[in-house]
Formats: structure tokens, C-alpha cells, sequence
């Protein structure tokens, strides 16, 4: 056995292999599903990333359910809940954007996004940061949280709707498949000229859009524009 602190004691550290933890797995799951996919991600398939045992991946994480759980709150870990200072507007438009950024560097992560519940400490922050922000420009309780859900759709629903095979978000031009001439004149005349809309282009139309609202909405209900 090597002396603590010799060369040879610290080459021994530096070649063993940390024991397991959530926080492992939960980093071994995110590498496969960001590498292979969503098909890939199975208990068995993160053990051979571990270079272990599946068995050994059940002691700390009961099955396949629990592990997608963890893949998505080591995403929204990602998340900076930390906004910066500056009024309401920009607040917002920083925390939305961070938000989608996470979820684009994972876009396999797309599918667990409506079927995956959100309760961790990673995700409860992110929404922490988001209520305080409306918190701190004066929204009501209820409408803080109400805007800090409507954010978090657009972010989300755009991430999927990102991850698809088919993006809707593109608008192709001379794309009627089917359609007989002159039966959709409105949509042939803006077909004929129209250049593809890119997804971060419209993203931010529609951040723009709902945060219009909110602000309507905050002026309606306390006579006043948000701080």
C-alpha cells in the first residue's frame, strides 16, 4: 500500500472510480440520451456507462421512471435561477431565454417535458427565481404565478415542437401539397413569397406577445404598469 501522500497514493486516487449516486446516474442518463436518444436511455444501457453493474443502479434508483425523473431535473439544473437586476420586461426575457437554452442543449429531453412531473429542488428553484421576479415588480400572488406558468409553456412547448422530426416552426414557401388552385388564396399569395420563419425569430415574437399580455393584464388588475 502507498504512503498518504506520495505520488504513487494520489495516481491510486485519481484511478478509482467514485461510488455511485443519483447524481451520477442522473449525469450518466443525460449523456446517453443526449449521445443515443430517448429509446436508449434504460437502466442497463447508463450501467454500461458506469461501467457497472444494472443491479448496482437499483439501489439508488428504483427503475427506468424514476431515472427519467432525475435526467430532467439535472436539465433544469442548468437553469440559472439567479436573474439579474433591471425592470420586469427584461427580467422576464432573460429568464425565458435561459430557460429555452437548457432544454435546446438536450433536445432529446423534449418528450419528458409533458409527461415527466417537476417537483425537484433543480426545477422548484428555476420557479423560484421566475415568482420572484414578478414578485419583485409588484404582481399579485396569484398573477405571478400565473405568469411565470404561461413563460415556462411557451419555453417548453417551443422545445418540443423543436425536437420534432417535422418543425413546424419553419414555414416552407410553395408547400400546398394537395391543395386545388384558388381555394386558399390568402394562404397561395403569402406561400408564393413568404421565406422561412426561423425558431428563434418567432420565439421571441411569441415571448413578446405573452409578455404584452402580462403587462395588459397586470395594468388591468392593479391600474398600474409593472416595476
Amino acid at each position: 500500500m502507498s504512503a498518504p501522500g506520495s505520488a504513487e497514493w494520489w495516481t491510486d486516487l485519481a484511478g478509482e472510480r467514485p461510488k455511485l449516486s443519483r447524481d451520477l446516474i442522473a449525469e450518466a442518463a443525460l449523456r446517453v440520451l443526449d449521445g443515443e436518444g430517448l429509446d436508449a436511455l434504460t437502466m442497463r444501457r447508463v450501467a454500461a456507462e458506469l461501467d457497472t453493474a444494472a443491479a448496482a443502479l437499483y439501489r439508488h434508483v428504483e427503475n427506468r421512471d424514476a431515472l427519467l425523473v432525475l435526467v430532467v431535473e439535472k436539465v433544469l439544473g442548468e437553469v440559472d435561477p439567479a436573474v439579474p437586476p433591471g425592470g420586469w420586461r427584461e427580467r422576464a426575457e432573460w429568464f425565458a431565454r435561459g430557460f429555452r437554452a437548457a432544454l435546446t442543449r438536450h433536445p432529446a429531453i423534449a418528450p419528458l417535458l409533458v409527461s415527466v412531473p417537476t417537483l425537484g429542488p433543480n426545477a422548484l428553484k428555476a420557479f423560484e427565481g421566475g415568482l420572484r421576479v414578478a414578485a419583485e415588480a409588484g404582481f399579485p400572488d396569484e398573477l405571478a404565478v400565473a405568469s411565470c406558468q404561461a413563460i415556462a409553456f411557451v419555453v417548453r412547448g417551443f422545445a418540443v415542437l423543436q425536437a420534432g422530426d417535422i418543425d413546424p416552426l419553419v414555414v416552407a414557401a410553395g408547400s400546398l401539397g394537395g391543395v386545388a388552385p384558388g381555394a386558399l388564396p390568402k394562404v397561395e399569395a403569402f406561400s408564393a413569397d413568404a421565406q422561412p420563419t426561423q425558431a428563434d425569430e418567432l420565439f421571441e415574437f411569441v415571448l413578446a406577445s405573452v409578455l404584452d399580455g402580462l403587462a395588459a393584464r397586470f395594468l388591468a388588475v392593479t391600474g398600474r404598469e409593472p416595476g
